[in-house]
């Protein structure tokens, strides 16, 4: 199944590579993701005296920003525009990504109330273990562990929670869950399918820190935003279509070679040549 996510993330992410990074520059419009490639610069590229004079500060920004990496309104529209790309039913894609960011504006707000205030008060207790209980060492780092834990499992789940929740707000879908119920769906299926998870965390981290490192540089600082949203919302998007099994009815994935590494390039092209020959025959018929 890991294996399965991350072929069909590669491919589909590569075929839509011109809208995915739209869809990145629009997802990473995200204050706390922001803030976090900001931090990454500052912190490997600039002087950190300033971090660390203000660490403890900098620790509980850090764990808001990161617990909001996902559900903040324009990535989650971001989510909702790579799943229309996977699906193939783009047709105006700024016109339709700001319907979508009206449509997750609300519930997308509601999710970064509770998820900051989830980060502060797990960073807090954090800070709080290490300095107030000192004196039951080691026990003070085993609370820390638990609560290094609930921060990891929090973000880690809302690799199902992003998908499902533009799954929810679907427009002809009536029912709709409530935000609690986001949350415990999302935690369930992440204990549920803890291996497959935790592959795909690994894979998360690494698509992060290959896409974060240019940024040291000042010239690099947008790749990014460019890039690591557009392929982020892709796979856990295929994620939760595999846990949930909701693949699109009709809808086989095809098998790929070596040469369709060339098919964005290819495809443009020939899609221009089939707009260039039809307009040809409008113009013979016009005649």
């Amino acid at each position: 199944m890991f294996f399965g996510i991350i072929k069909r993330t590669f491919w589909t992410w590569w075929d839509n590579l011109s809208y995915s990074i739209f869809t990145s520059m629009l997802g990473a419009a995200n204050p706390f993701y922001l803030v976090i490639i900001a931090g990454f610069r500052w912190l490997f590229a600039e002087d950190v005296t300033l971090i660390l004079q203000y660490k403890d500060a900098f620790f509980l920004v850090l764990m808001a920003s990161i617990l909001n990496m996902h559900t903040f309104p324009t990535t989650l529209a971001a989510y909702s525009m790579q799943v229309k790309l996977i699906d193939g039913e783009t047709k105006s894609f700024f016109r339709e990504y700001w319907g979508e960011l009206k449509k997750m504006f609300g519930k997308g707000m509601i999710f970064t109330l509770i998820n900051t205030a989830a980060g502060l008060a797990l960073g807090f207790s954090i800070l709080y273990f290490r300095d107030k209980l000192v004196n039951i060492y080691p026990w003070n780092y085993i609370l820390i562990g638990i609560s290094g834990w609930f921060i990891f499992s929090f973000l880690l789940s809302q690799f199902i929670m992003s998908p499902l929740v533009v799954s929810d707000l679907e427009e002809k879908k009536e029912d709709r869950l409530k935000i609690g119920s986001y949350y415990m769906i999302s935690l369930y299926w992440m204990v549920k399918k803890g291996l497959l998870m935790l592959g795909v965390a690994l894979m998360n981290v690494f698509i992060f820190i290959l896409f974060t490192i240019p940024a040291v540089s000042p010239f690099l600082t947008v790749i990014p935003i460019f890039a690591y949203m557009g392929f982020i919302t892709t796979m856990h998007t295929w994620t939760y279509r595999y846990i949930f099994d909701d693949f699109p009815k009709g809808k086989d994935f095809p098998k790929r070679s070596v040469r369709d590494l060339f098919s964005p390039f290819s495809g443009k092209l020939k899609k221009l040549e089939e707009e260039n020959e039809e307009k040809d025959e409008q113009i013979k018929k016009d005649k």
